[in-house]
């Protein structure tokens, strides 16, 4: 595969980020069935979101909190959306964020609450 190459022969590569949000997308929602691993997605966003320079790190920081709500890891989940929305207003104000790859809803309430999770207001550090 093309991207494993990239990470194995160019390492440094900017688009090193890309291949592995490619991997991440692949094993969380675009393999087979059989072939699908939130575990495997979580690594692979993980190393996705390792350069927080790329325009990509918002999106792969998100997808982690996808990982962990499949996981039932909740409060992990609730961490890195709360992260992606901070990193939303940021980035250009509350409720859209561009990433290169379309806009994202956020999924937390300005008190810190998660929609649709039934979680407690939380505040994190």
């Amino acid at each position: 595969m093309v991207y494993r190459r990239l990470i194995r022969d160019f390492p440094k590569s900017q688009y090193i980020p890309d291949a592995w949000l490619a991997f991440g997308e692949f094993y969380f929602q675009h393999a087979p069935d059989e072939e699908k691993d939130v575990k495997k997605a979580l690594d692979a966003y993980v190393e996705a979101a390792k350069n927080e320079q790329s325009q990509i790190f918002g999106y792969a920081t998100y997808k982690q909190g996808w990982c962990h709500y499949n996981l039932t890891r909740f409060l992990e989940a609730a961490r890195l959306f709360h992260r992606h929305r901070g990193l939303q207003i940021a980035a250009i104000g509350i409720g859209r964020v561009v990433h290169g790859r379309g806009s994202v809803r956020a999924d937390v309430h300005t008190d810190g609450s998660m929609c649709g999770m039934g979680l407690p207001n939380l505040s994190f550090p």
